[in-house]
């Protein structure tokens, strides 16, 4: 990091960061990123502003107010942070792509070449670049003018223009006078979805194993608050590894929203369960009973759903007969997200999720 001191009153400006230290002002350069939304929340219409200010409230709050966040267009946030927050970035639901960027200011097709130039010189000397140019404004120019000028100028380095393979490609998005420069090396993916709290409130039956926790997973990229409903069979050190499953969850992927845990002990409903019913329909009648109590929970506190991790033949108990014995006369909506998928489909979401190593520390049961 370079850090200059100078004395005066502590202040901020739009790329420049001070902060006082011993009655000097420390001025930092700060990581600024330009955050792409998710393409879902830009096709929603009239829903359109209130979900990307849903998104800067998560992001906010992912950052822990160690960024400024900027709404800066339709689909479009600036941040700059006193850190690097790329990785967690990545993690909000409704983030379509992270650019970490150089923040410019357009005068004119040349000062923007010669300062593209001067960040990009070193890097593509003797290699094969690509410059891609996104532009939103009026301007007397077109996006193939502004690439052939800072194509020229990065050849004065010893670059070589290359638009199939090239070795290093240079993005370019300008707004208005707003120009924001990045490369496909600062590029991060995001997780796209929606906002967490842009849906309705579900009550998940959640065991901590790879059905559930995926299910849950794909329930909060679909922009629903997901609270828990732990079942528990008897294992107090199963309960723990559950626990620490939904616990790294949450702290990874649940920006801006707190969940709630509920936990219930079965140890009582099984052996009353197993004493008057036959063996062949034990796991049946549990399911039905974790729906009962579910759903009890739901109409107290409001719910829209229930929701759980049942698979297809994942287990006897889902079987689609089974699963309408389990359910019925609940008179609520139950959601299964993982109800098509293979047991391979669900293991590959839980590795790349980060909860894989996690998981497999739990007893299903």
């Amino acid at each position: 990091m370079n850090i200059s001191i100078n004395r005066g009153e502590a202040h901020t400006l739009f790329d420049e960061h001070y902060i006082i230290q011993r009655s000097y002002v420390v001025r930092c350069l700060l990581k600024s990123y330009l955050i792409r939304v998710s393409g879902e929340i830009s096709l929603k219409g009239g829903w359109r502003r209130r979900l990307e200010k849903i998104l800067e409230n998560n992001m906010r709050v992912a950052v822990d107010n160690k960024c400024v966040v900027k709404r800066i267009d339709w689909g479009r946030f600036y941040l700059e942070c006193q850190d690097d927050f790329s990785k967690i970035l990545t993690k909000i639901f409704g983030v379509h792509e992270i650019l970490e960027t150089e923040h410019l200011e357009l005068k004119d097709l040349k000062s923007l070449g010669e300062k593209v130039r001067d960040v990009y010189c070193e890097d593509v000397r003797d290699k094969k670049f690509a410059v891609e140019v996104k532009r939103v404004g009026q301007h007397n120019f077109t996006s193939r003018d502004v690439a052939i000028v800072i194509g020229d100028m990065l050849r004065e380095c010893g670059g070589k223009v290359d638009l199939e393979n090239p070795d290093i490609k240079i993005y370019v998005e300008i707004r208005g006078y707003d120009v924001y420069v990045s490369d496909d090396k600062k590029r991060f993916r995001g997780v796209g979805g929606f906002p967490i709290g842009s849906s309705e409130k579900v009550l998940v039956l959640f065991s901590g194993g790879f059905d559930s926790t995926v299910a849950t997973w794909m329930l909060m990229r679909k922009g629903c608050p997901t609270d828990l409903l732990y079942i528990n069979m008897g294992s107090l050190d199963n309960m723990i590894r559950s626990l620490e499953v939904a616990e790294k969850l949450f702290r990874e992927w649940g920006h801006g929203y707190s969940p709630r845990i509920f936990i219930a002990n079965f140890s009582e409903v099984i052996r009353e369960i197993r004493s008057i019913i036959k063996p062949v329909y034990w796991q049946i009648a549990v399911k039905r009973m974790m729906y009962i109590l579910a759903k009890e929970i739901a109409s107290k506190y409001g719910y829209k759903a229930l929701a759980s991790g049942d698979s297809i033949w994942e287990a006897n108990s889902q079987t689609i007969t089974n699963l309408r014995v389990s359910e019925d006369s609940l008179d609520m909506t139950v959601l299964r997200p993982v109800i098509g998928m293979t047991k391979d489909d669900i293991i590959k979401i839980s590795i790349d999720i980060g909860l894989y190593d996690l998981i497999t520390k739990v007893k299903e049961t």
